[in-house]
């Protein structure tokens, strides 16, 4: 189960059409010549329609969806290509389509800033790192807990990353995020120690990924 803390927001293709090589079609007549034109005039009123879908409501109320009030409740119907693995258990999935919608429950250590690329505090409020890389101390966000009730401490941190190592290749960019993973030390309930056999200096961005989130130790 995720984090309850705080809840957070997350290639279009060309696809030419052409006649033959001499813009002519086969018996030599202008058919060929046409048929692009025709084929494009077609995609323009699917396309027209298609939004004219998209857009679509009771035509004559004006509500702006900006405006909308939320309401709690109900059930939302979500398709997207799934991945090899069929789930979307943060840990493990690496495709954007599951990643963004465990972004909505799942929370990490650290956050990005997309505009600077800056590591900047989420459910760790500071952290430290040794000179090789090898060891990081992470103190943690008080007054945070799960969505099933249980406190965020440092045991809970703990078993997170031991989870991921533990799933060893399931964890496609674990694998690669956790590289010469030793342990994690409770050093006290707001602070962990994140120990490495070799340097990981990608280690602290990592923790700003869903794949490293941190889930409740019961999940």
């Amino acid at each position: 189960m995720a984090v309850s803390w705080r809840r957070r927001s997350g290639e279009d293709t060309d696809r030419n059409i052409s006649g033959s090589a001499d813009g002519n079609s086969a018996d030599g007549n202008s058919a060929g010549r046409r048929r692009p034109r025709w084929r494009a005039a077609t995609t323009s009123l699917l396309t027209v329609a298609f939004l004219a879908a998209c857009g679509g409501g009771d035509g004559g109320s004006g509500t702006n969806a900006d405006n909308a009030q939320p309401v709690p409740g109900g059930r939302l119907k979500i398709a997207f290509w799934a991945d090899f693995q069929g789930c979307i258990d943060p840990n493990q999935v690496y495709w954007i389509e599951s990643r963004s919608i465990d972004r909505n429950f799942a929370d990490s250590l650290t956050d990005q800033d997309p505009r600077t690329g800056e590591i900047v505090p989420w459910l760790a409020t500071s952290w430290t790192a040794s000179p090789d890389a090898r060891e990081y101390t992470f103190t943690l966000r008080k007054g945070v807990t799960f969505s099933d009730g249980t406190a965020l401490d440092a045991s809970a941190v703990k078993t997170a990353l031991d989870g991921v190592r533990d799933l060893g290749a399931k964890s496609t960019l674990g694998v690669t995020y956790l590289a010469g993973y030793e342990s994690s030390t409770v050093v006290d309930p707001q602070t962990v120690k994140v120990n490495f056999k070799v340097p990981n200096a990608a280690f602290l961005q990592a923790t700003s990924t869903t794949t490293l989130a941190i889930l409740s130790p019961a999940t």
